[in-house]
């Protein structure tokens, strides 16, 4: 799309704009709507459009009830596995899947059960299969799509492989979690999109676990009432060599993708609106002539006139919370540390609150089999994931620049 500040409204963002305000329900088409016939009446719709009174639209009511089940129907509210355990797959045996993922899972072996565990490096795969009894262990992420027994997979690998395992997930017809990024490069996530639409019923869902954590769920319940227009977020981070895999550009994108993310995402989620547009700077290494990941400044606008500020540090003092996230609007304030400590002031209140069950990982994971199940449906929209990932991808591409650039298309 033209660059924001040579055309604001180009006909993209006139489209993205409008499907936001239905979105939000702030835009109703009920006016519109001159009236409302049944579908086997259809054919008289030509004889109204060529009367004196010409209805302005016309809505079609179809019978539902002689309706055949399609297939992704089902897939939605009537899950073959309904009344058993998901059986899951795991791809990508690192330190993430062994210290974090798995033991939840573990956890909700009530719920589900893991079948398989497939890594490049054949070590790591058994020892994982070891430590959980995983009576599966894989050498190719193939043999965990070909499996006919395993309903969803976990993608917990390097960076630079997600998008490509998503799509593979997706064309097998496996439910798919995926820790960010979704992508790293704005062309992959089109390919998502395109085999999304290929698919029958797909149903992807990232690994965003910090809007499932049960401080930010307390925040979001007090912004219904009164919505943050401005969110600050400060993040105390150790120092990456510019040589870890984290900072490499084909294979972890950069931190802007792999781990600024959870912030953008966290806004969105808190402003209920999209990404609109974006800048970012970065102290540059003069003698490679690139931006510093360590030291990070991000401004990004949404949608809904919200704005969200985020900031990298890596020479901070190390008593200082790792994560600190204040929420503002409506005359109240939220500040939140580590998702385990809350101070929230409300006109002249000024109270805190403790919270002890972590950044969400556990919540997500839930929500996850409850969605898998066809209990729920997903919470996020494909707009929202796509919008992030541009969001997080056009950050780290244009560290350099210090000039802002549109992503709402």
């Amino acid at each position: 799309d033209y660059p924001i500040e040579h055309v604001r409204w180009t006909e993209n963002r006139n489209f993205s704009a409008f499907l936001q305000l239905l979105q939000t329900n702030q835009l109703s088409l009920s006016d519109m709507i001159s009236e409302e016939i049944d579908f086997v009446d259809s054919p008289s719709i030509y004889e109204r459009f060529d009367s004196d009174e010409k209805p302005l639209s016309i809505v079609l009511r179809y019978d539902l009830t002689n309706e055949p089940k399609i297939d992704f129907e089902k897939q939605d509210t009537e899950s073959s596995i309904d009344s058993k355990k998901i059986k899951l797959g795991i791809i990508g045996a690192g330190n993430f899947a062994s210290s974090t993922i798995l033991p939840i899972l573990r956890e909700l072996k009530k719920e589900c059960e893991v079948v398989g565990v497939a890594s490049s490096g054949g070590l790591s795969a058994e020892v994982l299969s070891r430590n959980f009894k995983i009576k599966n262990k894989y050498s190719t992420e193939s043999e965990i799509f070909e499996s006919e027994e395993i309903d969803a997979v976990f993608i917990l690998t390097q960076h630079h492989n997600h998008a490509e395992l998503v799509i593979k997930a997706v064309d097998a017809g496996k439910a798919v979690y995926v820790e960010k990024p979704l992508a790293l490069e704005v062309e992959s996530l089109t390919a998502i999109e395109e085999a999304m639409y290929n698919a029958e019923n797909p149903k992807i869902f990232l690994g965003f676990n910090r809007r499932f954590a049960e401080a930010t769920q307390f925040i979001k319940s007090k912004l219904n009432t009164s919505p943050a227009n401005s969110i600050n977020f400060r993040f105390s981070v150790p120092s990456l060599d510019k040589d870890h895999w984290t900072n490499m550009k084909e294979i972890g994108g950069g931190r802007v993708v792999g781990e600024a993310v959870h912030a953008i995402d966290l806004a969105s989620y808190l402003f209920d609106s999209l990404p609109q547009s974006i800048s970012a700077s970065s102290p540059i290494d003069k003698e490679n002539d690139t931006a510093l990941d360590n030291q990070v400044f991000i401004n990004i606008n949404f949608a809904n006139g919200s704005h969200a500020a985020i900031q990298y540090f890596s020479e901070t003092n190390q008593a200082l919370a790792k994560e600190r996230i204040e929420v503002h609007g409506g005359g109240n304030s939220y500040i939140m540390e580590d998702f385990q400590m809350l101070r929230y002031l409300e006109g002249s209140d000024d109270k805190s609150k403790v919270f002890s069950k972590g950044k969400g990982h556990k919540e997500a994971i839930q929500t996850f089999l409850s969605y898998v199940k066809g209990e729920s449906n997903n919470p996020y929209t494909w707009l929202e994931l796509r919008s992030v990932a541009k969001a997080a991808i056009y950050s780290q591409d244009f560290m350099n620049s210090g000039s802002q650039h549109s992503i709402f298309s």
